[in-house]
């Protein structure tokens, strides 16, 4: 997200925006956050199983990170492979692989298509139906795990 965007949430108490791609080192310690969630995000990502394992590192032990996404994207700005895939269910594969590549266990998946589209959406005359939601998360292992 960037600035504009998360002034607009009035519920966050801090903000961070940073370029995962350009400094994959995020500033908080080891083992200090109970969840993190990466929202439309993940196809951008050039080195996604290094930000993963950042992300690892400051989970706690059982801690969660949910990493979701959906059909639209930018493929001008998405990594090369994700516009290569044929079918957005080799995309939740591959997301899945780079968790569990991070050392991530107890994963899941979800796909949520077909939600009609609100009427205060601003695509709503375009379309009946909302974009899927696509979703995939693991936990941190205990440490004895």
């Amino acid at each position: 997200m960037n600035a504009q965007e998360l002034d607009a949430n009035r519920a966050a108490t801090a903000q961070l925006v940073q370029d995962l791609n350009q400094s994959k080192t995020v500033p908080f310690d080891d083992a200090s956050l109970d969840a993190v969630v990466c929202t439309a995000s993940a196809e951008y990502l050039i080195q996604p199983c290094d930000i993963f394992s950042e992300v690892l590192r400051v989970l706690r032990p059982g801690g969660v990170f949910v990493a979701t996404f959906s059909n639209p994207w930018f493929p001008t700005k998405a990594i090369q492979v994700w516009g290569e895939l044929l079918h957005e269910f080799e995309r939740v594969g591959m997301v899945t692989q780079w968790l569990q590549q991070a050392g991530f266990g107890g994963l899941h998946t979800l796909s949520s298509p077909g939600w009609p589209r609100p009427v205060d959406d601003p695509h709503y005359g375009e379309t009946a139906l909302s974009d899927p939601v696509y979703a995939v998360w693991g936990f941190k292992p205990s440490d004895n795990e």
